[in-house]
């Protein structure tokens, strides 16, 4: 046989089983590398989306809460925060505090609940260590670790919160709206009850 002729078949042979065999495969693999960078990008962008969302309420209820405590620190003394456990009277001052600090925790909350439908993990560096914060942010007030080496007593929630019922306060308020002061208000009265057991309890 012409050894051209020998040449053009081996050629035609070798582009033959390319195309038959091993070009699905190659397709398959860039189909699924596509997928996956595909569904990576669309989470990172929902993810971004609805941060995004609710950054204005949480910045906001942040730097309320944030001035609030300033002024507590500054006005300690004139004992405006002291209801002696008389919380249906209308203190004004704890009331205003209380709700300033459950704003902002509800904000967090917000971001946080409508993420169990989204994959964090293929967020930005930014947008997961805003996450991480967020996380840090409920650990730190639960957490009794911050009192090892003093004398504290880590049956009471004293100076710290239990995780269960701080959740569950928070939850009392709508997982998708921001808090008015009104409607903090009418669920502390209707709640009453509820929310000095959870100050009550031992349950971590």
């Amino acid at each position: 046989m012409d050894e051209k002729i020998l040449i053009a078949l081996i050629s035609a042979g070798t582009s033959i089983a390319t195309t038959i065999v091993f070009k699905p495969f190659v397709e398959k693999g860039l189909l699924l590398h596509k997928i996956k960078h595909e569904h990576r990008s669309s989470q990172a962008k929902l993810v971004k989306e609805h941060i995004a969302k609710h950054k204005s309420i949480l910045l906001s209820s942040a730097e309320s809460l944030r001035n609030r405590l300033l002024n507590l620190f500054q006005n300690y003394q004139e004992g405006w925060h002291n209801v002696n456990g008389e919380y249906e009277d209308n203190s004004h001052y704890i009331d205003t505090t209380v709700y300033r600090f459950i704003s902002f925790f509800h904000a967090l909350k917000m971001i946080e609940n409508n993420l169990i439908y989204l994959d964090p993990t293929n967020s930005t560096k930014s947008d997961l260590r805003i996450l991480k914060y967020i996380r840090l942010t409920k650990d730190i007030m639960c957490d009794i670790a911050l009192f090892e080496g003093f004398n504290y007593d880590k049956n009471y929630a004293k100076d710290h919160f239990f995780s269960t019922p701080f959740d569950e306060t928070i939850a009392l308020f709508s997982k998708n709206c921001s808090i008015s002061y009104q409607k903090f208000r009418d669920k502390k009265t209707n709640n009453l009850d509820k929310l000095k057991g959870f100050s009550n309890t031992n349950e971590l």
